[in-house]
């Protein structure tokens, strides 16, 4: 991977292992600063090289219909709450 966005979510491919970890931050062309959010280093952030940053296919956008069906399931959530008096 050779570029990316802040706020994606990567794989941090170190030999056969990999975690994902999200881009905090861009440094010039070569590197990206990354904060891990699996491994035993979870929360750790720093420079990496993008050499040994992949795309994590999984951490897609949400489709249109996964949106809308959230969007109802919190419409849903919300009048029940009313109704039960919670507001």
């Amino acid at each position: 991977m050779d570029t990316g966005n802040i706020g994606d979510v990567v794989w941090y491919v170190v030999g056969t292992t990999r975690q994902k970890a999200k881009i905090t931050g861009i440094h010039g062309s070569t590197h990206a600063i990354i904060k891990l959010l699996t491994g035993p280093q979870t929360g750790r952030e720093f420079e990496a090289p993008w050499g040994i940053i992949e795309p994590c296919p999984e951490a897609n956008e949400l489709t249109t219909e996964q949106r809308e069906k959230l969007r109802d399931a919190i419409k849903v959530r919300r009048v029940e709450s009313r109704l039960d008096g919670k507001s």
